[in-house]
């Protein structure tokens, strides 16, 4: 082996002992997306309100600009938005898009199958009856799986500083936490009175409030998305928007959110029940759950198939749930899950509703709004398309209030969209790893291109050297000779430019300046 390539050779060791040194250290500080454990340390912390309209389709925030400046009224939807973020296109959330599954995952950051929640409806097998989470007489607080945001803001700082309003699961002890301001859900509530339950909040210094209004989703079912009753019931939203927005302190951060969107039910579908085949575990418009029964699962699914083949549904044994839905692996599942194509209903139940969700979180008219203002927001910003979901709202809360999270799937890429850069610090230490981690790697990256440019020009000058040096071996002259000698050695190219001489030695370089030094030399003997 030649010295020149002994040398790269160790070079090339010298670098691989470089990265394998820097690994552990850049390893040590990596982040991941599901994050957990690590409280924010700096940034300043603000109260944080989360408002949640139920059925707020994304674009209905269009709809009411358009209707706030033809009846000459301040639009409030917009004043929040243009003094924080808005996700104009909505914002993903999670299947079934259903009420109660994508409002726990709102206050927990985690898919259906992992919070359980996986319907308005789940079967209860120890009790052998489907239990209707809708009637607050069935609700148990073993149904809902996970952590919400109060129970971690409770633990951590001081329960009496949470305030729930009607919002889903907040009455349950669940892990063993009892939220002491808990309001339970009625019908009909008026805006006066959630103005004046705020507004007893603001006075009183709580931290995190959660507020749930049932509209528009309840018009929306018996008119549809499109009607003149909807219309007005956003008008009504705006102007109760307006007056919460009064109450609360432009030192808070606001959020407002919802659960899915709307859209026109058109088409009816019916499925015949078959005592003899399966039980149905629970059913509405959108979605059945359905166990066949022991020794019938092949009939079953021939039985449905037979349906899907006509159009209008579609039927998934439990392993062929789609992965990306996140749904399957929970024992509320059943073993067959029917499921409507978007604008079908299934008969019976959704017999008088006009329009309807719970269909595919890929459906466009399925995606919720989002908006946010507050001191911690980023400013006048727009959210793209992908940016943000409804997993990642946790997340968001997390970190406004600086607290440690518990598992979860939001991403905290997606959270620092929303967050103002002043409120960086505030993340938790597995999101800021993440930020570590990116910025190890670009300085290694770095220091390794300059170690290595560095090398290839030792390298490049140990050639030069080398091949001088063979050069004057070959000719017994002095290591280094005098000017004279080595001036005499390299003509000028006018006076070589027509000779031609052969090679006087068999040896190959290893580098193209070897041959040159040879040549050179050679030009010198003959010219002389």
């Amino acid at each position: 082996m030649t010295s020149a390539l002994a040398l790269r050779v160790q070079l090339l060791v010298a670098l691989t002992a470089v990265v394998v040194v820097s690994l552990p250290f850049v390893q040590g500080h990596g982040g991941h997306d599901e994050s957990g454990g690590g409280g924010g340390q700096g940034g300043h912390r603000a109260p944080v309100v989360m408002i949640s309209m139920d059925g707020f389709r994304f674009d209905y925030l269009s709809r009411i600009k358009t209707l706030a400046a033809s009846q000459g009224v301040d639009n409030y939807f917009a004043q929040l938005a243009a003094g924080g973020v808005w996700a104009a296109d909505g914002v993903g959330n999670v299947f079934a898009t259903k009420t109660f599954p994508n409002h726990y995952t709102l206050v927990t950051g985690l898919y259906e199958e992992t919070h359980g929640v996986v319907e308005n409806f789940i079967f209860d097998r120890r009790l052998n009856r489907t239990v209707h989470l809708t009637d607050p007489t069935e609700q148990r607080a073993e149904y809902f799986h996970g952590t919400p945001i109060w129970v971690n803001f409770g633990r951590q700082r001081s329960a009496k500083d949470v305030a729930c309003y009607m919002w889903i699961g907040c009455n349950l002890p669940i892990d063993n936490f009892t939220l002491p301001k808990a309001v339970d859900y009625r019908p009909n509530v008026q805006c006066d009175e959630r103005v004046k339950w705020l507004s007893e909040q603001m006075a009183s210094g709580v931290e995190l409030t959660l507020m749930y209004i049932d509209e528009p989703d309840a018009t929306g079912h018996m008119y549809g998305p499109d009607s003149k009753q909807l219309n007005d019931t956003l008008i009504q939203l705006n102007q109760c928007l307006g007056r919460l927005l009064a109450v609360i302190p432009h030192s808070i951060n606001v959020l407002l959110v919802s659960d899915h969107g709307m859209m026109t039910l058109s088409k009816n579908i019916s499925i015949a029940h078959n005592d003899d085949l399966f039980w149905v575990r629970g059913q509405d418009y959108t979605e059945w759950l359905i166990d066949p029964k022991p020794g019938n699962e092949k009939a079953t699914i021939d039985y449905l198939r037979a349906y899907e083949a006509k159009g209008g549904v579609k039927v998934y044994q439990k392993e062929e749930i789609p992965d990306r839905w996140h749904y399957g692996h929970n024992v509320y599942v059943s073993s067959v899950l029917v499921v409507a194509e978007p604008g079908y209903r299934l008969l019976p139940e959704g017999g008088t509703l006009v329009g309807g969700h719970g269909y595919d979180n890929t459906v466009v008219e399925m995606r919720p709004t989002f908006l946010a203002m507050g001191p911690s927001i980023v400013k006048n910003h727009t959210l793209a398309k992908d940016d943000f979901r409804t997993l990642d709202v946790y997340l968001l809360i997390v970190a406004l209030l600086g607290l440690e999270p518990s598992p979860n799937n939001g991403s905290c890429s997606n959270v620092r969209r929303v967050l103002a850069p002043n409120a960086f610090g505030l993340l938790p230490q597995s999101c800021r790893h993440e930020e570590y981690n990116v910025y190890h790697f670009a300085m290694l990256a770095s220091i390794l291109a300059v170690i290595f440019a560095l090398c290839m020009f030792l390298a490049h000058r140990y050639s030069l050297r080398r091949g001088q040096q063979r050069v004057r071996e070959q000719f017994g002259l002095d290591s280094v000779g005098s000017a004279h000698q080595q001036q005499s050695l390299f003509p000028s190219d006018r006076k070589r430019k027509d000779l031609t001489v052969p090679l006087l030695t068999t040896e190959v370089s290893d580098d193209e300046d070897d041959d040159l030094f040879s040549r050179n030399l050679m030009d010198s003997n003959t010219s002389s």
